[in-house]
């Protein structure tokens, strides 16, 4: 089944035991991958879509697109009709942790659960193959919007190290081979020297030609 980019309201099928997750989404084909790469990795956001993708694997999952939202604005409100209408928030239905379209209203997690999450992230150990599974569920993917954005707001105050931030700042100025910093320009006066050199060449080059 092809995926299109418009918008609309979409559902994730559990064949073995009926079971669905219900979303929204702006661009539906964006959304679909999404998805798949998270739980691939087994990082997706909702631990109980999670638990039954590990469970009963990809196979037996499909994605259908229940209707297409035209007017961008109303896809809360049909994203909220349609888990209304199959109650996909109950468990014995459905995956969807919230009650409420596309919020975090009604979600509760007791401190055992925070305590989980917590250990989990920090003691995640990075191995080669944790970094090509990761590579792996991302290859040929495209950043979304809301995606672009998540990541921005996570970047937002961040403090960088000086060594950080001297890297970031030569990042890109690493032309042939410069007399320090690993190879990388910086304004050291050998380095002015190189550089005043190859300028010199460069237009002598140009002239001649």
């Amino acid at each position: 089944m092809k995926i299109t980019k418009r918008s609309g309201i979409y559902r994730f099928i559990n064949f073995i035991n009926g079971k669905m997750y219900i979303g929204s989404a702006i661009n539906l084909r964006n959304r679909h991958k999404d998805h798949l790469v998270y739980l691939r990795i087994g990082k997706h956001s909702n631990r109980y879509f999670q638990n039954a993708f590990n469970k009963y694997g990809k196979e037996n999952f499909i994605f259908h697109i229940l209707e297409y939202v035209e007017l961008k604005e109303n896809l809360l409100v049909r994203e909220q009709y349609w888990m209304d209408r199959f109650k996909s928030y109950y468990r014995e239905n459905g995956y969807n942790i919230s009650p409420t379209a596309a919020s975090p209203l009604g979600v509760k997690h007791d401190e055992e659960f925070r305590r989980k999450v917590g250990l989990r992230f920090k003691n995640i150990i990075r191995t080669k193959e944790w970094g090509d599974n990761i590579s792996k569920g991302l290859t040929g993917m495209k950043a979304t919007s809301i995606a672009k954005i998540n990541i921005s707001q996570a970047l937002t105050g961040r403090k960088l190290s000086e060594e950080h931030t001297e890297k970031i700042g030569n990042y890109g100025r690493k032309l042939d081979k410069w007399p320090c910093f690993n190879g990388y320009y910086c304004k050291c006066d050998k380095c002015r020297e190189v550089k005043a050199a190859k300028m010199r060449e460069y237009r002598k080059s140009k002239m001649e030609k």
